[in-house]
């Protein structure tokens, strides 16, 4: 093959990435911040099952906040998502809290359609008001969506929200989401284990690229690929 329809295939297949590529690097991290200190992970305390997507479980705690299950799922697709257990031990403190879950990666997405949310979340002990945020390039370019919800105590709810971005989505580091609220003492928090509804009901982030028809990169590689034809049969 000459050398010029060696690069002509190149960056084809280069452009063709860049419209539809996105890898996972590492698993998800999840890490937790109490009352405004720094974050600690529990990288260490999770177990994870995966090469490019991945399914996680573990437990830990910071303080006086106790998570006594979390579950993890990610895909370099992209979407990450979570299920979560937090315990308020303290009997006269109430604890705020911001949980974050990333997973590193590196993407384009060609106007794509972003989803935030929880599955199901049920407070015991006490209301509970949080907001669960999507990140893109966590901490340089936090906020992608948001939605807020308040659950009040021994009652369920959802919340989620979605939009349109036109143009197109660059992920240079990592996607993931947050989730902050204030948890009385003595009260529990449960978000997402209902395994009938979307991403197991899970707190979730999703990037959805729009479809696009035989994409012009397509066309450029096949064409490449054609061209290639008549140099052969002059061989």
């Amino acid at each position: 093959m000459f050398p010029a329809t060696r690069r002509l295939l190149a960056a084809a297949c280069g452009t063709a990435l860049g419209l539809y590529g996105a890898v996972a690097l590492a698993a998800p991290v999840f890490s937790v911040s109490v009352n405004g200190d720094p974050a600690a992970s529990f990288e260490d305390l999770t177990v994870c099952d995966g090469i490019t997507t991945f399914a996680c479980v573990g437990s830990g705690s910071e303080g006086d906040l106790l998570v006594s299950y979390f579950e993890l799922s990610a895909d370099p697709g992209a979407y990450v998502a979570g299920s979560f257990s937090f315990y308020n031990a303290s009997s006269t403190e109430t604890l705020s809290v911001l949980a974050t879950v990333l997973l590193p990666m590196t993407g384009s997405f060609a106007t794509p359609m972003v989803a935030a949310g929880t599955g199901l979340a049920s407070p015991i002990g006490g209301d509970v008001e949080f907001t669960v945020s999507g990140l893109v390039d966590y901490p340089s370019a936090p906020l992608v969506s948001a939605a807020g919800c308040l659950v009040a105590d021994f009652d369920t709810a959802a919340c989620s929200t979605s939009a349109a971005i036109p143009g197109t989505l660059s992920v240079l580091a990592n996607i993931g989401f947050s989730l902050a609220f204030d948890i009385a003492p003595d009260t529990n928090l449960s978000i997402g284990f209902d395994p009938e509804s979307e991403f197991g009901a899970g707190t979730f982030f999703s990037i959805t690229p729009a479809v696009v028809p035989v994409p012009a990169a397509a066309w450029l590689l096949f064409g490449a690929l054609a061209a290639t034809l008549p140099m052969r049969r002059r061989l």
